[in-house]
């Protein structure tokens, strides 16, 4: 996986804003992202169950409580021949926080295949997205990209993937 690199004088992310598709095409890469952060210490946010009413103050909330947000946006596309843009609003509002704050929000972004992101949303070039290549190694290894420092580079992401498969399983 491609994609910017932890900085060691990046403050320790211990809570991130998970922006992911939830449709059920996308439900092992969604395991692998939520095992992979657990395995990192960090507690994760996402909008899945959000009840509605001020659903927008809600996603606003979650990501400025959390330390860093990771945005997949390997499956944004046509949905009934309309595009959906929730996923790629949502990066706008950490990308904005993170412009806000500075390193008390880092913003990571996951993609499928290199360089879609320039093609679709140029404006973000600066972030160099991770490319998972639509698979839960890529996922594991993304992870371990941004998160490494924590740990001390101790998780390997074979041991990754076996805990993920146990979890799979149950």
């Amino acid at each position: 996986a491609g994609g910017r690199k932890a900085d060691p004088s990046q403050r320790r992310i211990t809570s991130i804003f998970l922006n992911i598709p939830y449709d059920p095409r996308f439900r092992r890469m969604y395991l692998a992202y939520v095992v992979g952060l657990t395995m990192f210490g960090a507690r994760v946010e996402c909008t899945l169950g959000l009840p509605g009413g001020d659903r927008l103050g809600r996603i606003i909330e979650l990501i400025e409580g959390c330390d860093a947000s990771i945005h997949d946006l390997s499956m944004v596309g046509l949905t009934n021949g309309l595009p959906r843009f929730t996923m790629p609003f949502e990066l706008g509002i950490a990308v904005h926080r993170a412009h806000r704050v500075g390193p008390r929000h880092q913003v990571f972004v996951f993609e499928r295949e290199g360089f879609r992101i320039q093609r679709t949303i140029s404006d973000v070039n600066r972030l160099d997205p991770l490319i998972h290549s639509g698979t839960q190694r890529g996922v594991m290894v993304g992870l371990r990209a941004i998160l490494r420092q924590q740990d001390g580079g101790g998780l390997a992401v074979p041991a990754m993937l076996r805990v993920l498969r146990a979890v799979s399983r149950r």
